[in-house]
Protein backbone atom coordinates (compact mmCIF):
# COMPACT_ATOMS: atom_id res chain seq x y z
CA UNK A 1 0.00 0.00 0.00
CA UNK A 2 1.55 3.52 -0.61
CA UNK A 3 1.66 6.07 2.13
CA UNK A 4 -0.72 8.63 1.92
CA UNK A 5 1.56 12.05 1.05
CA UNK A 6 0.65 15.45 2.26
CA UNK A 7 -0.46 17.70 -0.31
CA UNK A 8 1.71 20.83 -0.85
CA UNK A 9 2.41 23.15 -3.51
CA UNK A 10 6.16 23.00 -4.80
CA UNK A 11 8.25 25.13 -6.69
CA UNK A 12 11.66 22.86 -7.29
CA UNK A 13 11.19 19.30 -5.79
CA UNK A 14 14.99 18.07 -4.23
CA UNK A 15 15.34 14.41 -3.44
CA UNK A 16 14.75 14.90 0.23
CA UNK A 17 12.06 12.89 1.88
CA UNK A 18 10.52 12.44 4.84
CA UNK A 19 8.63 9.27 5.71
CA UNK A 20 6.94 8.82 9.62
CA UNK A 21 4.19 6.84 11.43
CA UNK A 22 4.05 3.62 11.72
CA UNK A 23 7.23 2.18 12.36
CA UNK A 24 6.76 -1.30 10.36
CA UNK A 25 5.24 1.04 7.02
CA UNK A 26 7.99 3.83 7.55
CA UNK A 27 10.39 0.82 6.83
CA UNK A 28 8.62 -0.65 4.02
CA UNK A 29 8.55 2.80 2.16
CA UNK A 30 12.27 3.45 3.06
CA UNK A 31 13.17 0.09 1.36
CA UNK A 32 10.47 0.93 -1.87
CA UNK A 33 12.89 4.14 -2.22
CA UNK A 34 16.33 1.97 -1.86
CA UNK A 35 15.18 0.07 -4.20
CA UNK A 36 13.90 1.46 -6.59
CA UNK A 37 17.41 4.07 -6.37
CA UNK A 38 20.02 1.71 -5.75
CA UNK A 39 20.96 -1.57 -8.05
CA UNK A 40 21.18 -4.64 -5.38
CA UNK A 41 24.96 -4.35 -6.02
CA UNK A 42 25.73 -0.93 -4.88
CA UNK A 43 23.61 -1.15 -1.45
CA UNK A 44 26.57 -1.99 0.56
CA UNK A 45 28.82 1.29 -0.18
CA UNK A 46 26.28 3.33 -1.59
CA UNK A 47 23.65 3.52 1.42
CA UNK A 48 24.58 5.46 4.51
CA UNK A 49 22.56 5.07 7.38
CA UNK A 50 23.18 7.78 10.41
CA UNK A 51 21.72 7.74 13.99
CA UNK A 52 19.18 10.77 14.31
CA UNK A 53 19.61 10.62 17.80
CA UNK A 54 23.17 11.15 17.76
CA UNK A 55 23.66 13.68 14.22
CA UNK A 56 27.20 14.96 13.82
CA UNK A 57 25.32 18.15 11.00
CA UNK A 58 28.77 18.51 9.55
CA UNK A 59 29.42 14.79 8.88
CA UNK A 60 26.00 15.02 7.39
CA UNK A 61 26.45 17.90 5.04
CA UNK A 62 29.96 16.83 4.06
CA UNK A 63 28.45 13.18 2.95
CA UNK A 64 25.51 15.27 0.73
CA UNK A 65 27.81 17.62 -0.97
CA UNK A 66 30.36 14.56 -1.71
CA UNK A 67 29.39 13.07 -5.48
CA UNK A 68 29.52 9.29 -5.17
CA UNK A 69 33.15 8.59 -6.97
CA UNK A 70 31.78 6.81 -9.71
CA UNK A 71 28.85 8.91 -10.45
CA UNK A 72 26.47 6.57 -9.11
CA UNK A 73 23.59 7.24 -7.45
CA UNK A 74 23.49 7.07 -3.25
CA UNK A 75 20.87 7.25 -0.29
CA UNK A 76 21.89 9.35 2.85
CA UNK A 77 19.14 8.16 5.50
CA UNK A 78 18.67 9.67 8.83
CA UNK A 79 17.12 7.31 10.70
CA UNK A 80 15.06 8.06 14.16
CA UNK A 81 15.09 11.82 14.18
CA UNK A 82 13.63 14.18 16.58
CA UNK A 83 14.37 17.28 14.45
CA UNK A 84 10.68 17.49 13.43
CA UNK A 85 9.30 16.60 16.81
CA UNK A 86 8.81 19.12 19.77
CA UNK A 87 8.36 18.06 23.42
CA UNK A 88 4.98 17.44 23.24
CA UNK A 89 5.95 13.78 21.99
CA UNK A 90 7.64 12.79 24.71
CA UNK A 91 5.07 11.04 26.29
CA UNK A 92 4.38 8.73 23.37
CA UNK A 93 8.20 7.76 23.52
CA UNK A 94 8.00 7.02 26.93
CA UNK A 95 5.07 4.95 26.63
CA UNK A 96 7.30 3.13 23.84
CA UNK A 97 10.24 3.08 25.78
CA UNK A 98 8.00 0.89 28.76
CA UNK A 99 6.33 -0.97 26.16
CA UNK A 100 9.42 -2.37 24.27
CA UNK A 101 10.95 -2.97 27.94
CA UNK A 102 7.79 -5.29 29.11
CA UNK A 103 8.32 -6.95 25.64
CA UNK A 104 12.50 -7.94 26.03
CA UNK A 105 12.88 -5.73 23.14
CA UNK A 106 16.29 -4.27 24.03
CA UNK A 107 17.14 -2.45 20.77
CA UNK A 108 13.99 -0.60 20.42
CA UNK A 109 14.57 0.41 23.98
CA UNK A 110 18.10 1.77 23.37
CA UNK A 111 17.17 3.83 20.37
CA UNK A 112 13.55 5.12 21.96
CA UNK A 113 15.27 6.03 24.69
CA UNK A 114 18.04 7.98 23.36
CA UNK A 115 15.45 10.13 21.05
CA UNK A 116 13.77 11.06 24.44
CA UNK A 117 16.37 11.85 26.24
CA UNK A 118 17.33 14.41 23.25
CA UNK A 119 13.78 15.69 22.90
CA UNK A 120 13.74 16.72 26.31
CA UNK A 121 17.58 18.44 26.68
CA UNK A 122 19.13 16.10 28.46
CA UNK A 123 22.62 16.61 27.06
CA UNK A 124 25.31 14.94 28.94
CA UNK A 125 25.51 12.44 31.87
CA UNK A 126 25.07 14.53 34.68
CA UNK A 127 21.79 15.93 33.25
CA UNK A 128 20.90 12.26 32.47
CA UNK A 129 21.55 10.81 35.92
CA UNK A 130 19.25 13.52 37.24
CA UNK A 131 15.46 13.15 37.64
CA UNK A 132 15.03 16.82 35.53
CA UNK A 133 14.21 14.79 32.31
CA UNK A 134 11.46 12.83 33.97
CA UNK A 135 10.44 15.49 35.77
CA UNK A 136 9.02 16.78 32.30
CA UNK A 137 7.06 13.76 31.63
CA UNK A 138 5.17 14.75 34.95
CA UNK A 139 2.26 16.08 33.51
CA UNK A 140 1.86 12.76 30.91
CA UNK A 141 -1.19 10.26 31.56
CA UNK A 142 1.74 7.72 32.53
CA UNK A 143 1.48 4.10 34.26
CA UNK A 144 3.38 4.61 37.96
CA UNK A 145 6.16 2.25 36.90
CA UNK A 146 6.97 3.76 33.52
CA UNK A 147 9.48 6.24 35.66
CA UNK A 148 11.29 3.37 37.12
CA UNK A 149 11.30 1.43 33.79
CA UNK A 150 12.73 4.73 31.94
CA UNK A 151 15.35 5.46 34.43
CA UNK A 152 16.70 2.08 33.98
CA UNK A 153 16.74 1.95 30.16
CA UNK A 154 18.36 5.69 30.71
CA UNK A 155 21.46 4.53 32.48
CA UNK A 156 21.59 1.23 30.31
CA UNK A 157 22.04 3.89 27.53
CA UNK A 158 24.29 5.54 29.47
CA UNK A 159 26.12 2.62 30.22
CA UNK A 160 26.14 1.03 26.63
CA UNK A 161 28.28 4.27 25.35
CA UNK A 162 25.99 6.13 23.29
CA UNK A 163 26.13 9.90 23.10
CA UNK A 164 23.69 12.45 22.64
CA UNK A 165 24.27 15.65 19.79
CA UNK A 166 21.21 17.73 21.28
CA UNK A 167 22.62 20.72 20.03
CA UNK A 168 20.94 19.69 16.38
CA UNK A 169 19.56 23.18 14.77
CA UNK A 170 16.09 24.26 13.61
CA UNK A 171 18.05 25.50 10.81
CA UNK A 172 19.31 21.87 9.33
CA UNK A 173 16.58 21.43 6.97
CA UNK A 174 17.04 24.94 5.77
CA UNK A 175 20.55 24.51 4.79
CA UNK A 176 20.20 21.80 3.51
CA UNK A 177 17.67 22.57 0.79
CA UNK A 178 19.86 26.05 0.29
CA UNK A 179 23.18 23.73 -0.19
CA UNK A 180 23.71 22.22 -3.58
CA UNK A 181 22.46 18.44 -3.53
CA UNK A 182 25.12 16.18 -6.34
CA UNK A 183 22.61 14.40 -8.54
CA UNK A 184 21.50 11.08 -8.01
CA UNK A 185 21.87 11.67 -3.98
CA UNK A 186 18.55 11.14 -2.11
CA UNK A 187 18.76 12.06 2.16
CA UNK A 188 15.74 10.23 3.59
CA UNK A 189 14.71 11.14 7.21
CA UNK A 190 12.71 8.88 9.21
CA UNK A 191 10.79 10.14 12.08
CA UNK A 192 8.14 8.26 14.63
CA UNK A 193 6.00 11.50 15.17
CA UNK A 194 6.20 14.59 13.78
CA UNK A 195 5.01 18.58 14.63
CA UNK A 196 3.95 19.75 11.30
CA UNK A 197 4.10 23.63 12.57
CA UNK A 198 7.73 23.48 12.94
CA UNK A 199 9.62 25.57 10.44
CA UNK A 200 11.61 22.27 9.72
CA UNK A 201 8.30 20.39 8.91
CA UNK A 202 7.25 23.19 6.94
CA UNK A 203 10.04 23.52 4.39
CA UNK A 204 10.99 20.13 3.74
CA UNK A 205 7.21 19.60 2.99
CA UNK A 206 7.49 22.63 0.29
CA UNK A 207 10.91 21.69 -0.93
CA UNK A 208 10.63 17.54 -0.85
CA UNK A 209 8.83 15.14 -0.01
CA UNK A 210 6.80 14.20 3.25
CA UNK A 211 4.97 10.81 3.44
CA UNK A 212 3.11 9.82 6.27
CA UNK A 213 3.29 6.33 7.06
CA UNK A 214 0.51 5.76 9.49
CA UNK A 215 -1.88 3.06 9.18
CA UNK A 216 -5.77 3.57 9.56
CA UNK A 217 -6.88 2.43 12.56
CA UNK A 218 -10.14 2.46 14.04
CA UNK A 219 -11.55 4.87 16.52
CA UNK A 220 -10.85 4.02 20.54
CA UNK A 221 -9.15 0.92 18.81
CA UNK A 222 -5.51 -0.59 18.05
CA UNK A 223 -7.32 -2.72 14.98
CA UNK A 224 -6.45 -1.48 11.85
CA UNK A 225 -9.65 0.04 9.83
CA UNK A 226 -11.61 -2.87 8.03
CA UNK A 227 -10.70 -0.86 4.57
CA UNK A 228 -7.37 0.14 5.30
CA UNK A 229 -6.82 -3.71 6.14
CA UNK A 230 -9.08 -4.34 2.63
CA UNK A 231 -7.36 -3.12 0.68
CA UNK A 232 -4.03 -3.86 1.98
CA UNK A 233 -4.27 -7.66 2.47
CA UNK A 234 -5.79 -7.21 -1.27
CA UNK A 235 -3.05 -5.57 -2.83
CA UNK A 236 -0.54 -8.24 -1.65
CA UNK A 237 -1.59 -11.02 -2.37
CA UNK A 238 -3.11 -9.69 -5.56
CA UNK A 239 0.61 -8.74 -6.63
CA UNK A 240 1.09 -12.15 -5.88
CA UNK A 241 -1.71 -13.35 -8.47
CA UNK A 242 -4.33 -14.35 -5.88
CA UNK A 243 -7.89 -13.40 -4.99
CA UNK A 244 -9.32 -14.27 -1.49
CA UNK A 245 -13.24 -14.95 -0.82
CA UNK A 246 -14.60 -12.36 1.90
CA UNK A 247 -15.00 -14.92 4.28
CA UNK A 248 -11.47 -15.98 4.29
CA UNK A 249 -10.80 -12.16 4.28
CA UNK A 250 -13.06 -11.94 7.52
CA UNK A 251 -11.04 -14.43 9.15
CA UNK A 252 -8.40 -13.05 8.48
CA UNK A 253 -9.40 -9.74 9.86
CA UNK A 254 -10.73 -11.29 13.15
CA UNK A 255 -7.29 -13.08 13.72
CA UNK A 256 -4.41 -10.56 12.77
CA UNK A 257 -5.94 -7.16 12.76
CA UNK A 258 -3.89 -5.08 15.01
CA UNK A 259 -0.09 -6.33 13.79
CA UNK A 260 1.04 -4.88 10.36
CA UNK A 261 4.64 -6.69 11.03
CA UNK A 262 2.94 -9.89 12.17
CA UNK A 263 -0.20 -9.42 9.26
CA UNK A 264 2.74 -9.51 6.71
CA UNK A 265 4.22 -12.53 7.95
CA UNK A 266 1.33 -14.57 8.24
CA UNK A 267 0.02 -13.23 4.71
CA UNK A 268 3.61 -15.21 2.91
CA UNK A 269 2.88 -18.17 5.07
CA UNK A 270 -0.49 -18.30 3.27
CA UNK A 271 1.05 -18.01 -0.53
CA UNK A 272 3.86 -20.25 0.01
CA UNK A 273 0.78 -22.86 1.96
CA UNK A 274 -1.35 -22.26 -1.86
CA UNK A 275 1.25 -22.47 -3.92
CA UNK A 276 0.11 -22.38 -7.28
CA UNK A 277 -3.56 -22.31 -6.54
CA UNK A 278 -5.27 -19.21 -7.42
CA UNK A 279 -8.18 -18.69 -4.77
CA UNK A 280 -7.46 -18.86 -1.15
CA UNK A 281 -10.34 -19.98 1.40
CA UNK A 282 -11.04 -20.02 4.70
CA UNK A 283 -9.90 -23.46 5.30
CA UNK A 284 -6.35 -21.90 4.04
CA UNK A 285 -6.34 -19.00 6.52
CA UNK A 286 -7.45 -21.61 9.69
CA UNK A 287 -4.03 -23.76 8.57
CA UNK A 288 -2.03 -21.09 8.17
CA UNK A 289 -2.75 -18.46 10.95
CA UNK A 290 -3.95 -20.94 13.62
CA UNK A 291 -0.89 -19.48 15.61
CA UNK A 292 -2.58 -16.82 16.60
CA UNK A 293 -4.70 -18.10 19.15
CA UNK A 294 -7.35 -15.82 19.49
CA UNK A 295 -10.10 -17.54 21.19
CA UNK A 296 -7.88 -18.51 23.91
CA UNK A 297 -6.64 -14.66 24.17
CA UNK A 298 -9.43 -13.29 24.21
CA UNK A 299 -10.74 -15.72 26.81
CA UNK A 300 -7.58 -15.10 29.14
CA UNK A 301 -8.51 -11.08 29.21
CA UNK A 302 -12.80 -11.49 29.81
CA UNK A 303 -11.68 -14.25 32.92
CA UNK A 304 -9.66 -11.22 34.37
CA UNK A 305 -12.25 -8.93 34.40
CA UNK A 306 -14.24 -11.51 35.56
CA UNK A 307 -11.86 -11.41 39.10
CA UNK A 308 -12.94 -14.83 39.41
CA UNK A 309 -10.07 -16.79 40.85
CA UNK A 310 -10.94 -20.12 39.78
CA UNK A 311 -11.85 -18.66 35.81
CA UNK A 312 -8.26 -17.12 35.81
CA UNK A 313 -6.56 -20.12 36.81
CA UNK A 314 -8.23 -21.95 34.50
CA UNK A 315 -7.81 -19.33 31.82
CA UNK A 316 -3.87 -19.11 32.71
CA UNK A 317 -2.90 -22.41 32.35
CA UNK A 318 -4.54 -22.52 28.51
CA UNK A 319 -2.68 -19.67 27.96
CA UNK A 320 0.66 -20.59 29.10
CA UNK A 321 -0.10 -23.59 27.05
CA UNK A 322 -0.72 -21.86 23.61
CA UNK A 323 1.94 -19.42 23.68
CA UNK A 324 5.71 -19.84 22.79
CA UNK A 325 7.07 -18.03 25.90
CA UNK A 326 5.82 -17.16 29.51
CA UNK A 327 6.34 -13.00 28.64
CA UNK A 328 3.52 -13.09 26.40
CA UNK A 329 1.40 -14.33 29.07
CA UNK A 330 2.66 -11.85 31.64
CA UNK A 331 2.76 -9.17 28.74
CA UNK A 332 -1.77 -10.36 28.02
CA UNK A 333 -2.02 -9.86 31.81
CA UNK A 334 -0.29 -6.68 32.16
CA UNK A 335 -2.19 -5.16 28.87
CA UNK A 336 -5.60 -6.06 30.56
CA UNK A 337 -4.47 -4.67 34.29
CA UNK A 338 -3.11 -1.52 32.63
CA UNK A 339 -7.01 -1.37 30.40
CA UNK A 340 -8.76 -1.97 34.15
CA UNK A 341 -6.55 1.12 35.60
CA UNK A 342 -7.52 3.34 32.22
CA UNK A 343 -11.20 2.77 32.86
CA UNK A 344 -11.24 3.00 36.22
CA UNK A 345 -9.92 6.55 36.12
CA UNK A 346 -11.94 6.96 33.04
CA UNK A 347 -15.02 6.07 35.52
CA UNK A 348 -13.81 8.62 38.23
CA UNK A 349 -13.53 11.44 35.63
CA UNK A 350 -14.92 10.86 32.20
CA UNK A 351 -17.97 9.64 33.51
CA UNK A 352 -18.26 10.10 37.18
CA UNK A 353 -21.55 11.93 36.49
CA UNK A 354 -23.54 9.37 34.07
CA UNK A 355 -21.83 5.80 34.68
CA UNK A 356 -24.04 3.42 36.77
CA UNK A 357 -23.51 0.10 37.78
CA UNK A 358 -25.11 -1.57 35.62
CA UNK A 359 -25.91 0.51 32.69
CA UNK A 360 -26.62 -1.08 29.59
CA UNK A 361 -24.44 -1.32 26.33
CA UNK A 362 -27.02 0.94 24.39
CA UNK A 363 -27.01 3.41 26.61
CA UNK A 364 -23.10 3.97 27.22
CA UNK A 365 -23.21 4.42 23.42
CA UNK A 366 -25.32 7.27 23.93
CA UNK A 367 -23.15 8.86 26.62
CA UNK A 368 -19.76 7.97 24.60
CA UNK A 369 -21.24 9.79 21.59
CA UNK A 370 -21.73 13.15 23.58
CA UNK A 371 -18.44 13.02 25.41
CA UNK A 372 -16.88 12.19 21.72
CA UNK A 373 -17.89 15.45 20.57
CA UNK A 374 -14.73 17.77 21.26
CA UNK A 375 -15.97 20.97 20.80
CA UNK A 376 -18.07 20.25 23.92
CA UNK A 377 -15.69 18.51 26.20
CA UNK A 378 -12.23 18.54 24.61
CA UNK A 379 -10.11 16.95 27.34
CA UNK A 380 -13.14 14.26 27.78
CA UNK A 381 -12.76 13.18 24.21
CA UNK A 382 -8.56 13.06 24.25
CA UNK A 383 -8.91 10.74 27.59
CA UNK A 384 -11.26 8.36 26.14
CA UNK A 385 -8.92 8.32 22.66
CA UNK A 386 -5.85 7.89 24.80
CA UNK A 387 -7.49 4.03 25.68
CA UNK A 388 -7.25 3.03 21.79
CA UNK A 389 -10.05 1.01 22.91
CA UNK A 390 -13.32 -0.28 20.38
CA UNK A 391 -16.84 1.19 22.48
CA UNK A 392 -17.83 -2.28 23.26
CA UNK A 393 -13.95 -2.79 24.64
CA UNK A 394 -14.02 0.18 26.56
CA UNK A 395 -17.57 -0.94 28.40
CA UNK A 396 -16.19 -3.98 29.21
CA UNK A 397 -13.20 -2.57 30.72
CA UNK A 398 -15.30 -0.12 32.80
CA UNK A 399 -18.45 -2.05 34.14
CA UNK A 400 -14.61 -4.70 35.37
CA UNK A 401 -13.04 -2.16 36.85
CA UNK A 402 -16.10 -1.42 39.34
CA UNK A 403 -14.63 -5.20 40.69
CA UNK A 404 -11.21 -3.82 41.49
CA UNK A 405 -9.49 -0.90 44.00
CA UNK A 406 -7.10 1.54 42.02
CA UNK A 407 -4.52 0.72 44.41
CA UNK A 408 -5.35 -3.39 44.32
CA UNK A 409 -4.47 -2.38 40.88
CA UNK A 410 -1.81 -0.87 41.26
CA UNK A 411 0.00 -3.29 43.44
CA UNK A 412 -0.91 -5.65 40.66
CA UNK A 413 1.00 -3.52 38.24
CA UNK A 414 4.02 -3.03 40.44
CA UNK A 415 4.58 -7.16 40.85
CA UNK A 416 4.16 -7.46 37.05
CA UNK A 417 7.06 -5.31 36.81
CA UNK A 418 8.99 -7.46 39.22
CA UNK A 419 7.53 -10.61 37.49
CA UNK A 420 8.85 -8.91 34.86
CA UNK A 421 12.60 -8.61 35.55
CA UNK A 422 12.42 -12.23 36.90
CA UNK A 423 11.06 -13.42 33.82
CA UNK A 424 13.78 -12.00 31.55
CA UNK A 425 16.87 -12.47 33.93
CA UNK A 426 16.53 -16.36 35.07
CA UNK A 427 15.47 -20.25 33.90
CA UNK A 428 12.29 -20.51 36.10
CA UNK A 429 10.94 -22.45 33.28
CA UNK A 430 7.00 -23.41 32.52
CA UNK A 431 6.19 -24.02 35.59
CA UNK A 432 8.08 -21.91 37.51
CA UNK A 433 6.90 -19.08 35.24
CA UNK A 434 3.16 -20.58 35.59
CA UNK A 435 3.61 -20.44 39.31
CA UNK A 436 4.85 -16.56 39.67
CA UNK A 437 1.94 -15.73 37.68
CA UNK A 438 -0.40 -17.57 39.50
CA UNK A 439 0.17 -15.58 42.70
CA UNK A 440 -0.37 -12.36 41.11
CA UNK A 441 -4.00 -13.18 40.53
CA UNK A 442 -4.50 -14.30 43.70
CA UNK A 443 -3.40 -11.07 44.65
CA UNK A 444 -5.59 -9.79 42.01
CA UNK A 445 -8.91 -11.75 42.66
CA UNK A 446 -8.41 -11.23 46.69
CA UNK A 447 -11.31 -9.10 47.61
CA UNK A 448 -10.50 -9.46 50.75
Amino acid sequence: MKPRSTKEKKTSTLPLYLLYGDEFLVKEELNNIISNALAADLRKTNLIVLNGADLDEEQLFSLVATPSLFGDARVIVVEDTTLFASPKHAGRLAARVAEAARSGDKKTVLRCIGQLLGLLGAANAEAIRSDEWLAALSAEKLPSDTHAVLREAAMEWLESGQSLNTAQRESLVEELVRRPIPEGTIVVFTADAVDSKKPSFRVLQERGHVRDCSAAREKFASRLSRTYFDNRVKAILGDAGKTISREALNRIYALAGTDLRRLQGELHKLLNYVGERRRIETSDVENVFDDFHAAEFFEFGAAIRTADLQKCLTALHEHLRIVAHPLQTLAALSGEVRRLLMAQELRQTVFADTWRPGISFATFKNLLADKERKEQAPHAAAQIAKTRMKPYSLYLSLEASEKFSEARLAAVLEKLLQADIILKSSRLGRYGAQALLEDILFQLCDRS
